[in-house]
């Protein structure tokens, strides 16, 4: 399942601060470590939750949903996979796998779901909006324990692989009482929700996360998408000269290549030293990673299905990369800093080889950005596409220039964001 299959729409503006950053999407691994949020509500009869959820991994004990309860049909306000079907649990009826009228989950897609008080619409966005409402027995109870998201809080909690997207209202009678937005801490990275309500950050307590996007705010020109995607002939030229040192940030699905030596981005002279900054397939399924010459240069195997974070640095007299794929574990790395670091420009979706630009790659990109040797920034490109006249390309926040293709053909992009109000 590609990361870059999900989708978003913003279900309402909210207040988020400077000392957070929203994304689009959060996802739990449901696995080791089973990352979940405790809201710190307890819900009862009068309870309202609008939500927009997607599994992507189902079986006969995955509960992966939101809600909290003494069991199934006991002081119950939840929602949750439990045999491939969606589980509405109320007060003390549970509409399930084996009750008439019951709805079977479908992997990847997206549900907006709206469960207020006994009365529950959930409308598949993937299937044409199509829309099934469920009105419960009226009960009056307080469940036992606090509303857990990815997962159900109950004496004993269950959890899945569940992504929410965007942000998560919930409400006591008819009042507000949460606004969850997603987002990570910008000082430590840690994912989780800002309550704009509460004006507090909800982490999970265990295991760890999995983001989408990072929403940024663009001239009305312009219109962040998720996403754009090369097919091969198409490049971004960022003009950034990396000889003086640098961080990079990526996020990005690393695709297997029809032909080795294809770059991700990169910038390289060309002939000796080639002093190369780059990230390609060096063989079938193993990636590359160089941070200049005579710096770091390293490999590892990946799968081409799944979106990955990269950091890539050559600072303060060394050199870094850390390597986090979605499918698997964090790499690290660090050695000398490089003898020699390519001056020609940075390219992204394929390498500077010299003057010319070349081993052009079929790849996503959701984040760039690029620091200097002493971590000021120099390039923020925003994936996104020129109202007037849909282009699609990358708005540069620092230099406020919009980056179009220098290739042949054209980019494809991914679904619409729209950015929170902020403090």
């Amino acid at each position: 399942m590609s990361v870059g299959i999900m989708l978003y729409h913003s279900l309402k503006a909210g207040n988020l601060p400077k000392e957070y950053q929203e994304v689009n999407w959060i996802r739990s691994s449901g696995g080791s470590g089973k990352p979940y949020i405790d809201t710190g509500y307890t819900p009862n009869e009068k309870t309202r939750v609008k939500i927009r959820m997607q599994w992507y991994y189902l079986n006969n004990s995955n509960w992966g949903g939101f809600g909290s309860g003494e069991s199934a049909t006991s002081r119950s306000f939840s929602i949750y996979n439990y045999s491939n079907a969606l589980n509405i649990c109320y007060g003390s009826q549970n509409i399930g796998a084996d009750t008439s009228g019951h709805w079977d989950i479908t992997l990847y897609h997206v549900y907006t779901i709206d469960f207020n008080r006994n009365v529950c619409t959930v409308i598949d966005n993937s299937d044409n909006n199509s829309t099934k409402t469920w009105t419960l027995n009226n009960y009056t109870f307080t469940a036992p324990y606090t509303m857990y998201l990815f997962g159900v809080h109950r004496a004993t909690s269950g959890f899945a692989g569940v992504a929410i997207h965007g942000g998560v209202e919930i409400y006591d009678d008819d009042v507000l009482v949460r606004y969850l937005i997603p987002c990570y801490r910008k000082a430590d990275n840690v994912i989780g929700y800002y309550d704009t309500v509460g004006k507090t950050f909800y982490s999970s307590p265990t295991g760890k996360f999995w983001r989408g996007t990072a929403i940024k705010r663009l001239p009305s020109a312009y219109q962040q998408v998720e996403s754009i995607e090369s097919s091969g002939t198409q490049y971004l030229n960022t003009g950034l000269d990396l000889s003086g040192g640098y961080h990079i940030h990526a996020y990005m699905i690393f695709k297997d290549q029809s032909n080795l030596l294809d770059t991700y981005f990169g910038t390289e002279n060309g002939g000796s030293p080639y002093a190369s900054v780059m990230v390609r397939e060096g063989s079938s399924s193993v990636l590359q990673f160089n941070t200049g010459e005579g710096g770091l240069s390293k490999t590892s195997s990946f799968n081409g299905n799944g979106g990955s974070f990269l950091e890539l640095y050559a600072q303060n007299s060394a050199s870094k990369i850390v390597w986090t794929p979605v499918w698997g574990s964090e790499s690290t790395w660090t050695g000398s800093y490089p003898s020699a670091i390519s001056s020609y420009p940075l390219i992204i979706f394929a390498s500077s080889l010299g003057s010319g630009v070349s081993r052009f790659a079929q790849t996503t990109m959701y984040e760039f950005t690029v620091w200097d040797g002493n971590e000021n920034l120099v390039g923020d490109f925003v994936p996104c596409y020129r109202k007037s006249d849909g282009v699609i390309g990358a708005y540069d926040l620092v230099t406020k220039q919009f980056l179009t293709n220098l290739g042949s053909g054209d980019f494809s992009k991914g679904s619409s964001l729209n950015p929170a109000k902020r403090t």
